[in-house]
């Protein structure tokens, strides 16, 4: 039965990521721009890691049908502000404060105040987990991402999984919160990873 859910989760967020490309195929023959997207995390102020097209993240997001706007390992602010992308990712790791300070930081920077991402309200945090490697926290990246590109193209702000598929979801998290992600043995890792993140970084 597990079995089952899972690749019913997985038929679903196949079907949003058509749904959602086919809808910017359309905008595109209909000679619209293709929506650009910039999935990125804070290095220094002014200095950003570009999650690109050899990531999970740059994946989802030109599967959605977005044309990512950033290349490179690494950019500046003057290069952010040069291609100028319709849609911004924020990446944060950790907990909801860590999230909202991540976003703060970003928006307060003065050189980045007239993106249009910026000026339209299309910065949105996403968490490492969902654009870095492949896992369970995926979906999540996937409807992270789905809902703020047809927000930005279509103006439309809801468009949600069939009910059975998102109380599955629901389930699998419930589940992998309790027995993964707040199980004492997992935690007790986490001085590990983060370690291990600090020497590489």
């Amino acid at each position: 039965n597990k079995e089952k859910e899972a690749q019913a989760i997985v038929d679903s967020m196949k079907s949003r990521l058509a749904e959602a490309h086919e809808r910017q195929a359309k905008k595109i023959e209909e000679g619209e721009e293709p929506l650009k997207v910039a999935i990125l995390e804070m290095v220094d102020e002014g200095v950003f890691r570009n999650y690109g097209k050899d990531t999970v993240g740059g994946q989802i997001a030109e599967q959605a049908g977005a044309e990512l706007a950033m290349e490179g390992d690494r950019f500046g602010a003057e290069e952010l502000v040069a291609k100028d992308p319709d849609v911004i990712f924020v990446v944060y790791y950790g907990e909801d404060k860590i999230r909202d300070e991540e976003l703060e930081k970003f928006n307060a920077l003065p050189a980045l105040k007239a993106l249009s991402a910026v000026t339209k309200d299309n910065v949105y945090p996403i968490s490492l987990s969902e654009v870095y490697a492949s896992g369970v926290r995926t979906a999540d990246g996937i409807d992270t991402m789905i809902k703020a590109v047809l927000s930005a193209s279509t103006g439309q702000t809801v468009i949600d999984m069939e009910p059975e598929i998102k109380e599955a979801s629901l389930r699998l998290r419930s589940f992998l919160f309790a027995s993964v992600y707040t199980n004492p043995a997992a935690k007790g890792e986490e001085g590990k990873a983060e370690d291990i993140l600090e020497r590489l970084y």
